[in-house]
């Protein structure tokens, strides 16, 4: 197939929220207590909220910049394409990628929006009306501005699972069918406790999806650091027996641990409609860590006790998780051992994993002997049946073509362009490892 007749449908972009949000969207008595937009002194874009600073990284948002620029220092919106915040550029800076249609995380709320939840402990009602006014902000603001190219996606009350259940209603009669989650919830209950389970009921009563991003925990320690207040964390969870981590990365919260959890949590036997997405997780290694999560079950399921009612570890993966890749070759080589109707791609733009605004070129070696009803389903069919998003509401089919987008914004301009400031990159770097590993430590 030719790229430029690919449709793209990407199921994991990202928004850096605009100063504007919540205004005219919270109750009278929160709206002094938004999150507030601000610059500081360096030039950085910051946003304050509850006595705390949260910055927006470079890596988040460096789409449009030469990448020995790149680091981990905040910056100002000047510095970043205004496709970062600005959703009538953002789609322009689609069409000139190619890209049809796009699932948007969070960025300053963090991806499952815990930011809220870090202060919960002060004002738990105040936390659900900060998700909510983000909500509507999301699906009637930025979704609604351009309702076939974008897929919504909503945060949810994670401090709380009966205001979680309220919003996920809530959001679905807003059209709304997938929802942000924490593939490692620390500290609040792990997946191997029925905690969440009235969420995981009304989700696949719904058809809602659970959408767990790489690396979304519930802790914010990347962007916020001490809550002077905060309750103390409790003990993690003891070891847990079963198919262990077989990935990628050990790390919780990354995608191999996250799957290792769902199938020993036994969480889609007890919820047999669920539908769980890995977003930016790639799909290389999943052949892998299927072949040794079966592995391990026929070898040591019977003096162990593992058991997954007389079936594979396998087959139930690939019957409930959407797995999607920006470029991977290694996936799409092994694809006659995935389920390739469970597959799709993303863009990740703005992020630092993108592609843009070669996107369709860089997909030509993925997609190299692919037949093209493969990478039809890849590129977009999978992605809209899975969603339950209709990409052609008001536009045929052939006008969202990849040629078809550009032409239409062939003076868009798309040029690398120099303009980064850095600002003490190296104490923010190693803020961030000492942050990293502090929280990796305190999850073990």
């Amino acid at each position: 197939m030719d790229y430029n007749d690919y449709i793209l449908v990407s199921v994991d972009d990202h928004i850096v929220e605009p100063a504007d949000m919540w205004d005219g969207r919270l109750p009278k008595k929160y709206q002094d207590k938004a999150p507030k937009f601000t610059n500081r002194a360096d030039g950085a874009a910051i946003w304050m909220y509850e006595g705390h600073e949260v910055e927006t990284w470079a890596v988040n948002a460096v789409v449009g910049r030469p990448q020995h620029e790149w680091g981990f220092e905040p910056q100002s919106l000047d510095e970043m394409r205004p496709g970062c915040y600005d959703v009538h550029a953002r789609v322009k800076d689609m069409s000139a990628n190619g890209e049809w249609a796009a699932m948007n995380f969070s960025t300053f709320v963090q991806f499952p929006g815990t930011l809220f939840a870090v202060f919960a402990h002060r004002d738990p009602e105040q936390a659900t009306e900060m998700i909510r006014a983000y909500n509507d902000w999301h699906i009637e603001s930025w979704c609604a501005a351009y309702p076939d190219r974008f897929i919504p996606l909503a945060l949810t009350p994670v401090h709380d699972p009966d205001a979680m259940v309220k919003e996920i209603k809530r959001v679905a009669d807003l059209g709304c069918h997938t929802v942000s989650f924490m593939g490692d919830p620390y500290p609040f209950p792990s997946l191997f406790t029925d905690h969440w389970d009235k969420v995981w009921s009304v989700c696949q009563d719904l058809g809602t999806v659970v959408s767990m991003h790489l690396g979304a925990g519930a802790s914010v320690h990347n962007m916020v650091g001490e809550v002077e207040d905060a309750p103390p964390l409790p003990a993690p969870d003891p070891p847990r027996r079963g198919l262990g981590n077989v990935s990628i990365s050990v790390e919780r919260g990354m995608p191999g641990a996250v799957a290792a959890d769902l199938l020993n949590s036994h969480l889609f036997e007890r919820f047999p409609r669920l539908r769980i997405a890995l977003s930016e997780g790639g799909i290389g290694w999943i052949p892998y860590f299927l072949e040794q999560a079966d592995h391990r079950y026929t070898h040591h399921g019977p003096w162990t006790g593992m058991s997954f009612g007389g079936r594979l570890p396998s087959e139930i993966f690939k019957e409930h998780v959407f797995g999607c890749f920006i470029e991977d070759r290694a996936g799409m080589e092994a694809r006659s051992l995935l389920n390739i109707d469970m597959i799709g791609w993303e863009s990740d733009y703005p992020h630092s994993d993108g592609i843009w605004p070669d996107a369709p070129e860089r997909l030509v070696p993925v997609f190299a002997g692919v037949p093209d009803d493969v990478v039809n389903k890849v590129t977009y069919q999978n992605a809209c049946k899975f969603f339950q998003f209709d990409p052609f509401t008001r536009r045929r089919p052939e006008q969202c073509t990849v040629g078809a987008l550009r032409a239409e914004v062939a003076d868009w301009d798309v040029t690398i362009q120099s303009g980064f400031t850095h600002r003490q990159s190296d104490a923010l770097v190693a803020k961030y490892m000492h942050n990293r590993i502090s929280s990796m430590a305190t999850a073990e």
